[in-house]
């Protein structure tokens, strides 16, 4: 939680696809749910992560759809380049293996 502008507490709430999930269904799928989320909750911040495994090329579908946040494994041997382009994209990326609830 953090304070905006007004000195009103402003709350986030992440929605975070699941790698097999997300790949079968799609980014743009998460994406629509993130939005009928954020229309139900209009007093949060709804972010969408996005959790690919070892699956560059998904990862790649995530960054181009500027996702808040991505789960990749940091084991990977992708991982550098992965943090670079989420880097350039100003998304968070996270150890998914440190993510405890997939």
């Amino acid at each position: 939680m953090s304070l905006s502008a007004a000195g009103e507490e402003e709350q986030k709430i992440c929605l975070v696809a699941s790698p097999g999930f997300a790949v079968n269904y799609g980014v743009n799928y998460y994406r629509k749910a993130q939005q009928k989320l954020q229309q139900a909750l209009p007093n949060y911040e709804v972010q969408l992560g996005i959790a690919c495994d070892d699956q560059p090329g998904f990862a790649l579908e995530a960054i181009a759809a500027r996702v808040d946040r991505l789960y990749f494994l940091k084991s990977s041997s992708y991982w550098a380049k992965i943090d670079s382009l989420c880097h350039e994209a100003g998304i968070r990326l996270f150890d998914q293996e440190q993510l405890s609830c997939l």
